[in-house]
């Protein structure tokens, strides 16, 4: 049997106008022999499809004739079966360089590439004593005409006597390979046996690494709807969001993989970006590929004065009209800078259901690409963007609903200029692929491939925006800010290849909805910002997913409290990705690509310290999470960790009702590897404590791994009380386990004047014996490096002692300052942190505040010290003289004024005091004010007492306020005052001066309560 190929001369009508076959003996044949020929046929061969995946064709013998190798210098090829197999016979051969050659694809010769040749040789010969040694050269005719020849592997010297020979040879695509107009590769053997018969058989050149020209995917009849000259874009494979790239199909067809399954396949011209090893992926982390070219096109020429300026399509104004825009391409849309000039943007059309955009695709745009503004009920299918700038998918003002984005892809998002920003508020210049101004709609399937920020970015504010303004439901008060409504649907999207997070909720109100928020089933991958950043939110879940190769945190959990990270596998630097950036031919450096040390180690799962407390924060429930290659071992990042605590942010308080269960790490992240706090302890946060409900952190300390009990930091504050606090193993971490045991956290509040930096509290355990000495700090609020005098005010000035002590036991607790001496801080306010976590719900300390530790000083109830110490505000500040005189400045409200606390030790219930002080009234250079009595619009005094946690009972009582007032001189203030049982039964109380007209100035000296 014989192939027969036809040119394109043959096939020329204007050259061929007959065609036959001739058949005959090749040279003069002997005397009387004749030629009989029978079952001739000529058919067509069946079609030969070649892709980048394996050069070669018909490597094997198996089409049953030789096409398409071809003898070279001399000899035949026969096709030979034998046993189960086929191969190739090459006899007759008359030469060295006779041998077998096929023409290979030069579009798939790309350099640095990796290709695996292999084969199998055998030497037939009468002559066993000659040897020969197989050679594969690649034969290249350069653009300029000339010939190379590349040996690409000579093989040992075989005699017959060897039988099957095999030869494997991995070599790299040159810059000449990649250069060559035509490539063919020959065989031959060595001089030695030039007239030898050889057999080759599985001849193969596959690819083995580098970047690739052919796409495989899982739809077989990919053809019937991507056709040749359409341009495709395929997303990046690296962290790189500028790796997305557009090529042009040049050829889609269908074959049957190796498994015998039929797949399509697309080859394609052009660069695709660094795609090694695609066809073995994890579907989670595979590139996407989209066709960008549509029948039906809508672009424009740029506008000759502004290059950022083409057209736009707008639907204006429709309520109630159902719109449908399907199957077109817009190119070089949007101008930016100009409000509402985008590719695709519906206008204040309110609801429009049935709505549809649907298989549109949007690239080279000039600002953004779908718009939904002031509409609601769209659906928006299938749509593709690329190379588009701004925030690319959007809902504008925060008062659209229920739409829907479904299955549409977005890559490399970039950003408009800073000047050319639609208004102060927006941030087009940080752009999200998805960027959601309301949380109200419907977000599924969707995948962010690549943005200059973030791949989705819920930035919703604590005010409306643009003309939702003065939408009736916001006018009416139905409906909340944005930051205040309640989620959509947010389920199956996909973010990689960011330079920021994959998904963030940062607005700095934050995100609090009135019920829980679920994002759902989110895979973030290789984003060179966190995988999520939730930042000071409340209510905000993350449930399901895979979370891989982000260069630095995969879910940051940034002072956001109150919510869920449930059911979600972690990968700290997968080998998938690993051998792809140390692939040869890597378009960036390894520290470019890595997710190790770009931006800090890689964590999984970060919670931080965050200062709130109280009845709405409950912490996070962390439930069912596994963690893969975490640790230098298997990453070579080092200080990877599975779960960590930031030690950036000390906000001085960690919440213990954080709570884990059934946290599993793989058999290769160590026990360092698995949880560390090491960092934040060097950065002084130091008080972490974590409730363990079982099959996470017990088995890291050596315990049975369904133990209950707490994690906390190596702290002797938080490790002394408790019984039986194990270390993890090897010491890992800076974290013990405390078995079987509640933490409940109490903040303890006392007189700023204690200074509680040089004031410990100490708390004994009566039971055991064992204390702790805590220190406080104050709860001062700064302008720049300075505290600022107007809001350090008394209700938010106070020394503050934060405690975690084990549930069980009884406790006594006193002040003591650095010599040793006892001291009282004239009034304790104690109040829990937290109501308890799983587990520890409603379980109280029992702990006493030592009051008698320090005789109390009652013969003088209002100290002044230098600069005013033991004074506070209400707002205007403290300002002192040296004679004494208190000033309270830059006032703003009726209510500001000077505060003093008493020693509440001294008020007993019919005791007596006498209160003087003398007051002025002031203007802003200092000059005395008069005031009208008669409508109080004076100075008054109060005595203000409280009890409970941030004085949630409160007594009030007005004695003195005056009838007459004087301009010039001191305004004397006498009143006797007799405590009540009310007053008696607070724990804190205060003297309170306030009242006149806030522009003016107020003050006071010489003040004076004293027992009668």
């Amino acid at each position: 049997s014989a192939v027969m190929e036809v040119t394109q001369a043959e096939i020329d009508d204007v050259q061929t106008y007959n065609g036959k076959l001739y058949l005959n003996f090749m040279g003069i044949p002997a005397p009387n022999h004749n030629l009989n020929i029978q079952d001739v046929t000529l058919s067509s061969a069946p079609y030969v499809t070649r892709n980048c995946n394996e050069l070669l064709v018909n490597g094997n013998a198996n089409f049953g004739h030789y096409y398409p190798w071809s003898p070279r210098s001399g000899g035949s090829i026969l096709t030979i079966q034998e046993g189960e197999g086929t191969f190739f016979r090459n006899e007759g051969r008359s030469a060295v360089y006779s041998g077998l050659e096929q023409d290979l694809m030069p579009s798939c010769l790309k350099e640095d590439l990796q290709y695996e040749l292999s084969l199998r040789v055998r030497i037939i010969s009468n002559d066993s004593s000659k040897t020969a040694a197989p050679v594969i050269k690649l034969v290249l005719t350069m653009r300029t005409g000339s010939t190379k020849y590349i040996e690409l592997t000579r093989g040992s010297h075989q005699s017959a006597l060897d039988g099957w020979v095999t030869i494997d040879k991995v070599f790299s695509v040159t810059k000449d390979m990649a250069d060559a107009s035509s490539v063919k590769l020959i065989t031959m053997i060595s001089e030695s046996n030039p007239a030898a018969t050889v057999d080759y058989a599985d001849v193969s050149i596959k690819f083995y690494s580098g970047v690739g020209q052919e796409l495989v995917l899982e739809n077989p009849n990919i053809g019937n709807c991507w056709g040749v000259g359409g341009q495709i874009v395929i997303t990046p494979s690296t962290n790189m969001y500028t790796d997305a790239k557009v090529v042009t199909i040049v050829e889609v067809g269908n074959r049957v993989n190796d498994d015998g399954e039929s797949i399509g396949f697309i080859r394609f011209d052009g660069d695709p970006g660094f795609h090694p090893d695609v066809e073995i992926s994890d579907p989670r982390t595979r590139p996407e590929v989209a066709i960008l070219s549509r029948n039906v096109i809508i672009s424009a020429q740029p506008d000759p004065t502004n290059s950022l300026h083409g057209g736009h399509l707008i639907i204006l104004h429709t309520p109630h009209v159902a719109q449908h825009l399907e199957g077109v391409e817009f190119i070089g849309m949007g101008q930016q800078g100009n409000l509402g000039r985008y590719p695709i943007h519906f206008h204040i059309s309110k609801s429009v259901p049935g709505s549809i955009v649907r298989s549109n695709s949007v690239h080279r745009s000039n600002q953004r690409c779908i718009v939904i503004h002031g509409t609601h009920h769209v659906l928006v299918e299938r749509n593709v963007a690329y190379d588009t700038k701004g925030h690319c998918f959007i809902t504008e003002d925060g008062n659209e609903h229920s739409n829907e984005f479904r299955k549409n892809l977005g890559a490399k998002t970039l950003p408009v200029e800073v000047d050319n920003l639609l208004s102060s508020v927006d941030s087009d210049h940080k752009p999200a692929t998805f960027w959601m101004s309301t949380p109200r709609n419907i977000l599924i399937g969707n995948v962010a491939a690549g943005a200059a920020d973030s791949g989705f970015w819920y930035e919703v504010e604590g005010f409306h925006r643009g003309s939702s303004a003065i939408a009736a439901e916001v006018l009416d008060g139905s409906l909340p800010f944005p930051s205040r409504q309640e989620m959509g649907i947010f389920d199956e999207n996909k973010a990689h290849s960011n330079y920021g997070a994959g998904l963030k909720t940062y607005p700095s109100g934050g995100y609090k909805p009135p019920a829980e928020a679920i994002f759902a089933n989110f895979i973030a991958v290789r984003n060179k910002g966190a995988g999520v950043f939730s930042h000071n939110g409340l209510n905000q879940s993350f449930v399901g997913g895979f979370i891989a190769d982000n260069a630095g945190v995969g879910i940051d959990i940034d002072r956001s409290y109150k919510g869920r990270v449930a059911d979600v596998s972690f990968s700290g630097y997968t080998a998938e990705y690993q051998s792809i950036v140390q692939s040869p031919g890597a378009p960036s450096s390894i520290s470019q690509l890595s997710p190790c040390g770009f931006n800090k180690p890689i964590r999984g799962l970060q919670l931080h310290a965050f200062k709130s407390g109280g009845s709405v924060n409950v912490g996070y429930s962390i439930l069912n999470l596994t963690f893969a290659r975490y640790g230098s071992d298997s990453t070579g990042c080092t200080d990877s960790v599975g779960m960590d605590v930031d030690a950036r942010e000390d906000s001085g308080y960690f919440d213990p009702r954080s709570s884990v269960s059934d946290i599993h790490f793989h058999e290769e992240v160590s026990v360092a590897s698995s949880i560390d706090l090491c960092p934040a302890q060097d950065a002084g946060i130091d008080y972490v404590a974590i409730r363990d409900n079982g099959g996470s952190f017990a088995s890291l300390a050596g315990l049975d791994p369904s133990t209950q009990g707490y994690l906390v930091s190596d702290n002797p504050l938080l490790t002394t009380l408790p019984d039986g606090c194990t270390p993890l193993i090897g010491g890992s971490g800076c974290a013990l386990f405390c078995p079987g045991i509640c933490i409940r956290a109490l903040k303890v509040s006392v007189p700023s004047s204690l200074t509680p930096s040089q004031t410990l509290l100490e708390i004994k355990d009566t039971s055991t014996g064992r204390s702790i000495s805590v220190g406080g700090e104050f709860d001062i609020k700064m302008m720049g490096s300075q505290p600022d005098q107007y809001k350090n005010t008394w209700y938010t000035l106070m020394g503050v002692y934060r405690v975690y002590i084990p549930t069980g036991g009884t406790y006594i607790a006193k002040f003591v300052t650095p010599a040793g001496e006892n001291l009282w801080p004239k009034f304790v306010e104690a109040k829990y942190e937290d109501t308890g976590p799983d587990g520890c719900e409603g379980v109280d300390l029992n702990i006493q505040f030592d009051d008698s530790s320090s005789p109390a000083q009652c013969q003088e109830l209002i100290e002044t010290g230098e600069d005013g110490e033991g004074w506070m505000h209400s707002g205007g500040g403290v300002y002192a003289s040296e004679d004494g005189v208190l000033e309270n400045r830059n006032r703003d409200s009726y209510a500001n004024g000077l505060v003093h606390y008493l020693d509440v030790r001294c008020l007993d219930e019919g005791t007596v005091f006498n209160f003087t002080a003398k007051v002025q009234l002031f203007d802003e250079v200092g000059g005395s004010l008069n005031c009208d009595a008669s409508g109080r619009k004076c100075p008054f005094f109060r005595l203000i007492s409280s009890a409970g946690p941030e004085g949630t009972t409160t007594a009030y009582r007005e004695f003195f306020g005056f009838t007459s007032w004087q301009v010039e001189g001191w305004n004397i203030v006498s009143a006797t005052i007799m405590i009540s049982s009310e007053e008696a039964a607070k724990s804190k109380s205060m003297v309170y001066i306030y009242g006149s007209s806030h522009a003016w100035g107020l003050r006071v000296k010489d003040v004076s309560m004293v027992p009668v």
